[in-house]
């Protein structure tokens, strides 16, 4: 039984960043005790791992779901000091022993020998912090097309938006809030399906106290049925690496309106619209446009379920082995990284 689960009953921002370190503590023995030619390890949970990997000359992968995390601290910080919001955050020492600091994340990054990422906008923001490209595999998600299907039908009478994730700060749902009730849009209605965290909860009553027409779900387990009925998917995110919803939203034939930072494999204009994120003027005229043109709603939808249909797991996870298989051939640490271009593996016919 694992040490962490002593404290499993802790709040889980105490309990997961026990359970990480020791996980890395476990990784860090199977590599000394055995003949290891590549680790892949998880963001915030591999460190002392990576360092032995690089000593050891063992070929070494660090993926990372968002990010990088100097620009996410920034984007978030500034995010929540314009809009008059406390962060809950953790003490320094705590999150310098769990291993939840800058210092810690930067680290992480320089011992991996490859960052595995999700997204060209990930990507970029860890070229722009001086992560050198080669050193860069980008491998989009996937999704379950079989699972996340078009309806037979999508009514056309009443028109509905929806959201789905965490609403929060860093969704950019504030912007949406905004837009939508600036809009002030008959015959429609917005849908938010997600745990509602609380730093949130004063601006979302405001907007519920002056718009009948948004519906606020909770966490619901299971999506299907609210794409399917659902108009468009908007998601203005500040900060992903590439929201699964957006997959999702596509695989259901939805028309995406989403910020670049969102990671979406969607293209602006053809499969929805890309977005700046904090701007709701242009999230104002994106949701109108939808609104007005039903025949264009139903053209994007056909076309995002066309385009996401090859993004399955199973290409996933082929993309990824193919990317073992091409680090390994050529070594750990001699020229490796010079092997995947400025881009990376999984971005083949993207």
């Amino acid at each position: 039984i694992s040490p962490a689960k002593l404290f499993s009953n802790l709040p889980s921002r105490y309990y997961y960043p026990v359970k990480r370190k020791h996980l890395d503590s476990v990784a860090r023995k199977i590599l000394r005790k055995n003949e290891v030619d590549l680790f892949h390890g998880w963001s915030s949970t591999s460190l002392k791992s990576l360092t032995l990997c690089r000593e050891r000359g063992i070929i070494s992968f660090l993926e990372n779901p968002g990010p990088h995390y100097q620009y996410t601290e920034k984007m978030i910080r500034q995010e929540y000091e314009e809009i008059g919001v406390r962060r809950k955050s953790e003490p320094e020492f705590f999150k310098r022993f769990f291993g939840q600091d800058e210092a810690y994340h930067l680290s992480e990054y320089e011992e991996a020998a490859y960052i595995l990422l999700e997204s060209d906008f990930t990507a970029g923001t860890f070229v722009a912090h001086g992560i050198p490209q080669d050193k860069i595999v980008v491998i989009p998600r996937g999704v379950d097309t079989m699972k996340f299907t078009p309806p037979a039908r999508r009514g056309r009478n009443r028109f509905r938006a929806i959201f789905v994730g965490a609403i929060c700060v860093r969704k950019g749902v504030k912007y949406l809030l905004e837009a939508w009730s600036e809009l002030g849009l008959k015959e429609a209605e917005l849908v938010l399906a997600g745990t509602v965290r609380d730093e949130i909860k004063p601006i979302l009553n405001r907007h519920l106290e002056k718009n009948s027409n948004i519906k606020v779900m909770g966490f619901v387990p299971d999506p299907v049925r609210l794409y399917q009925e659902a108009s468009v998917f908007v998601f203005p995110s500040l900060s992903e690496g590439s929201a699964k919803v957006t997959y999702e939203a596509m695989a259901c034939g939805l028309p995406v309106i989403v910020t670049p930072n969102a990671g979406s494999v969607a293209k602006d204009k053809e499969h929805g619209f890309i977005v700046p994120a904090r701007d709701k003027v242009i999230l104002k005229e994106r949701i109108l446009s939808l609104h007005q043109n039903p025949e264009m709603r139903e053209e994007m939808g056909a076309r995002a379920r066309k385009h996401i249909e090859s993004y399955t797991w199973e290409r996933h996870r082929h993309l990824l082995i193919e990317t073992y298989e091409k680090a390994y051939k050529q070594g750990a640490l001699d020229g490796s990284r010079r092997l995947f271009g400025t881009r990376g593996i999984g971005d083949e016919g993207r």
